[in-house]
């Protein structure tokens, strides 16, 4: 790990950040309507999510945050759950995605350059489970962008700090 904090979030972290957010609203859209992009446009950005959401994590474990400034609060403590939520509904997405179609027998090709290898044997009652599953991060997903968002909105607004600032760079 590092050892020194910079004073704003570094490119690669903030351009994590806007990519995946962008990634996961499109996700997210064209989950609710498939007629969209299609598909499998909404399938192959679902692995392209987990392999990026799986190096920001890696990314986020090897290289330390901007130091916090003053003691920590409540809203700080809620802030720092929504973030360790926001990592598993973005790994806990693509891979309940995968094996709810998987088990419905269906191929994942990813954007016509390769199909997913088979992980899990065909059932009706994992599939079920799985879409169930699914649909409950996509809708934790949205309470947790609410929550980002608002909380955003609150540093900015109300406190007047300069969260927003070192996310923007």
């Amino acid at each position: 790990m590092n050892d020194t904090a910079p004073a704003v979030w570094g490119r690669m972290a903030r351009s994590l950040h806007w990519l995946m957010a962008a990634l996961l609203i499109l996700q997210w859209a064209t989950g609710q309507w498939d007629d969209l992009l299609g598909e499998p446009f909404h399938f192959s950005l679902g692995v392209l999510v987990l392999l990026l959401a799986l190096f920001r994590l890696a990314w986020r474990l090897t290289h330390r945050a901007p130091p916090h400034r003053g003691p920590l609060t409540l809203p700080d403590r809620v802030a720092g759950l929504v973030h360790a939520l926001f990592y598993v509904v973005m790994v806990a997405l693509p891979i309940t995605g995968i094996v709810w179609r998987q088990a419905r027998e269906k191929v994942i090709d990813v954007f016509g350059l390769f199909s997913l290898p088979q992980f899990v044997e065909p059932s009706k009652a994992l599939a079920k489970q799985m879409h169930d599953l699914h649909e409950v991060g996509a809708n934790l997903f949205l309470l947790l962008l609410a929550l980002h968002v608002l909380g955003v909105l609150k540093r900015v607004f109300i406190d007047k700090d300069d969260t927003l600032k070192r996310m923007l760079g």
